[in-house]
């Protein structure tokens, strides 16, 4: 059996290519928000990773940073209201979170129609609890 190469970059190309093309054919480019706590350098490096691609494509993008300090609250009235926003179609909360926020309720923050489509707010509940382990072990935590 023959080893199959794939060429990641040609891969990522076709994809940002045809997503492109797909937000060019919208009446409007969909707005997307980058929500980060507290200074973690690899954090930040992913967020503008993020906001690259998310240019690249046609997706407009801004990003909130809120200090590390950040309480269970502010961050929740945050999402709040960027899920009552009509101009933001997507938000995307990095990980990981500080330890004083409860990563579990991520789901719940979100108001049902700023759920991405092809995502149920099901589907949104088990990412967050799979990404609130997977970011629990990345620090090394007991899960």
């Amino acid at each position: 059996m023959s080893a199959l190469r794939l060429d990641g970059r040609a891969v990522r190309d076709a994809v940002a290519d045809d997503l492109r093309a797909r937000t060019d054919a919208l009446p409007r480019p969909p707005r997307l928000v980058f929500v980060r706590a507290g200074d973690d350098p690899a954090s930040a490096y992913y967020v503008r990773s993020k906001e690259r691609f998310a240019a690249r494509v046609g997706v407009e993008s801004d990003t909130i940073v809120l200090p590390a300090g950040v309480a269970q609250d502010e961050l929740e009235r945050t999402i709040e209201g960027l899920s009552a926003d009509d101009a933001v179609d997507g938000i995307l909360v990095q990980l990981p979170l500080p330890k004083q926020v409860d990563g579990d309720t991520r789901s719940t923050w979100v108001v049902c129609g700023a759920v991405p489509p092809g995502c149920s707010r099901r589907r949104l509940a088990a990412s967050s609890r799979s990404a609130t382990t997977s970011a629990s072990r990345s620090r090394g935590a007991a899960s």
